[in-house]
């Protein structure tokens, strides 16, 4: 970063950051933050909150869309472009939660993603290893 120009600042507590059920020092919080901004998109979150045992975050929980919001709102750019019919032909479409953002997999997913942390931090041994390698014993629960 010194080398871009960029000052450093030491790190402080965020009161604020995710809450993992477990305390991170103000180092561990500004690794995690900026791998979560670096990384966006590029496939590495679910390594990292296995890593991390993160599954506080994901469990009964399920991702959300856009904003949608009421009709009239605001708040809802969204459909700023789209004519009033167009936008209740969409609401019609959409699955909203209660605050108006888009829920797409509240039919597939009605109690959120589940994990069972006493079993799928370990994967299975596929079976194919497990024939190859006679003293391998499948993980617990698989």
């Amino acid at each position: 970063r010194a080398r871009a120009g960029v000052q450093y600042v030491t790190p402080v507590k965020d009161n604020n950051f995710t809450d993992f059920g477990y305390e991170l020092t103000p180092v561990l919080q500004e690794v995690r933050r900026e791998r979560r901004s670096e990384l966006a998109l590029q496939g590495f979150r679910l390594d990292d909150l296995m890593r991390w045992k993160g599954d506080k975050l994901i469990v009964g929980k399920r991702g959300k869309g856009a904003y949608v919001g009421k009709p009239g709102d605001v708040e809802s750019l969204l459909f700023k472009s789209f004519s009033p019919d167009n936008q209740m032909r969409i609401r019609e479409r959409l699955t909203l939660d209660d605050n108006g953002w888009a829920d797409p997999l509240a039919g597939t997913l009605p109690s959120g993603y589940q994990f069972h942390a006493d079993r799928d931090y370990l994967l299975p041994i596929p079976p194919s290893e497990l024939e190859l390698n006679k003293t391998l014993n499948q993980n617990p629960k698989w």
